[in-house]
């Protein structure tokens, strides 16, 4: 691919990635400045400055990309970055801590709070209005509602006793 690289961006326009240069691949690692050449599917295909060679670009291959947290625009009104969510501490609508959040994922339905409670086990809610009701970055905090259920069938996960 004469040292062209395949780029999954999750940028809500995903070109939009190569406005965020230098991209680090790790903290401090190494930084890299990329152009879009195409896109194919989900993924770009980009030209990293300095790589030239296919054995170049594969070494790229699997490596994370960050962008610089001073280059992103400030979040608007009830909107948050993932990355300000994680390690917040998870609080039932009583103040208890239930855990700590440790990502957003989205498996295709809707995104979800994954949160790990003290005993270790993970949890997940969808991170919508009626599970997460509050986000406060400034107190270290979100609040989540054990109703409604997540499945009339089944125990809340919110109900079970943490340690």
């Amino acid at each position: 691919m004469r040292g062209l690289i395949r780029l999954l961006s999750y940028c809500e326009i995903r070109k939009d990635i190569a406005n965020y240069c230098p991209l680090q691949t790790r903290p401090g690692r190494r930084e890299i400045t990329l152009s879009i050449t195409r896109q194919t599917g989900d993924l770009l295909i980009a030209k990293v400055q300095g790589v030239t060679t296919r054995d170049a670009a594969k070494a790229l291959t699997g490596q994370d990309v960050f962008a610089p947290r001073a280059s992103f625009p400030p979040p608007g009104e009830d909107e948050y970055y993932h990355v300000d969510l994680i390690g917040l501490e998870v609080q039932d609508g009583h103040g208890v801590r239930l855990g700590e959040v440790v990502t957003i994922a989205n498996y295709g339905a809707t995104d979800l709070l994954v949160f790990k409670q003290a005993n270790g086990e993970t949890e997940m809610l969808p991170f919508q209005d009626d599970y997460v009701p509050e986000i406060n970055i400034a107190g270290g905090y979100v609040r989540v509602d054990n109703n409604p259920p997540l499945h009339p069938d089944l125990p809340n996960p919110i109900d079970r006793e943490t340690e």
